[in-house]
């Protein structure tokens, strides 16, 4: 069965989601005795500032956008190189058969620089192979079995730098969704510990019922001057 991909639970950024823990961290330990009555225990307190802790040393999402696009420039730079090789190969060919003669064609080279990366390295393949087999024939053009080696040496670069690529794409989104996934821990705790709060000073203290309530919306555009931006409570 398909695992299902982690959804937020929660509207707001995650750095605002970091910040309310650590605001009604406060008010729990302040208000602890009077918790205790309400399953508010301090090792249940300690949880949740543990719970905040471990979130935090979570990669970002943006450490992995970074990290993907890194390998990603290095991919590009894997695709120049091996095709500024390949057209030095074809030049060399050229200067026998023109680019419309079946010896030029049989490199396959014809729409390989704007080709799929899966597509190029076959395509280099077959190039390195089909040049090798005609080296004799292109050798008083100036074709060498090193110019060939060193097309081949550079396909190999691509292809690992092709699957590096895929790696950190794929270690970016499972960090993003391990992310997701402790921070919904995070705050449904938090959710839960602050109704107890309300439930504990509802009849007897508005200030502090007050400290209890979370407002969870995502950050909003920046209101007209002089209205103040809207809130929503989502345990109000």
């Amino acid at each position: 069965m398909k695992k299902k991909r982690e959804e937020s639970h929660f509207n707001m950024s995650q750095p605002a989601l970091v910040a309310l823990a650590h605001e009604k961290l406060l008010y729990l330990r302040r208000d602890a005795a009077d918790l205790a009555g309400y399953d508010v225990s301090a090792a249940r307190i300690d949880g949740l500032a543990q719970l905040t802790a471990d979130f935090v040393q979570l990669p970002t999402e943006d450490e992995g956008v970074q990290a993907t696009a890194a390998t990603t420039q290095t991919k590009l730079a894997a695709r120049t190189a091996a095709l500024d090789t390949m057209q030095t190969v074809m030049n060399k060919v050229k200067l026998l058969h023109h680019d419309g003669t079946p010896q030029y064609k049989a490199f396959g080279t014809s729409g390989l620089h704007s080709a799929s990366d899966g597509d190029l390295y076959l395509g280099l393949v077959r190039c390195v192979r089909v040049g090798r087999a005609n080296l004799p024939t292109y050798a008083v053009k100036g074709l060498t079995a090193a110019l060939l080696d060193q097309l081949e040496t550079q396909n190999a670069a691509l292809l690992a730098a092709v699957g590096k690529q895929h790696d950190a794409e794929s270690a970016a989104a499972t960090a993003t969704q391990l992310r997701l996934k402790a921070g919904n821990a995070l705050y449904e705790e938090l959710v839960a510990l602050c109704e107890a709060g309300k439930s504990a000073f509802v009849q007897t203290d508005a200030v502090k019922h007050a400290d209890y309530v979370i407002y969870d919306a995502p950050a909003p555009a920046d209101p007209p001057a002089g209205k103040p931006a809207p809130k929503a409570a989502t345990n109000g």
